[in-house]
């Protein structure tokens, strides 16, 4: 993550901010926040590719298994 070059700010928030967020919300310390701002951290996650789960390209959301989806 060192030579990312990653924005001051991401969709209105701070980066500083959104990923601190993050490393809050995976540790379960904290759950409660805009809809806004949880949707930027996602984004920002994906968009560099800074959580493990999408880093590889192999990993499957549970959200893409057989037994969630609807017929």
């Amino acid at each position: 993550m060192n030579d990312m070059n990653l924005p001051e700010t991401y969709k209105g928030y701070s980066t500083k901010e959104l990923l601190a967020f993050w490393v809050r919300y995976r540790e379960g310390k904290e759950r409660k926040a805009p809809v806004e701002k949880i949707l930027a951290m996602g984004d920002l996650l994906r968009e560099y590719k800074i959580a493990p789960v999408f880093r590889n390209p192999g990993a499957v959301s549970y959200l893409e298994t057989p037994e969630s989806t609807v017929a």
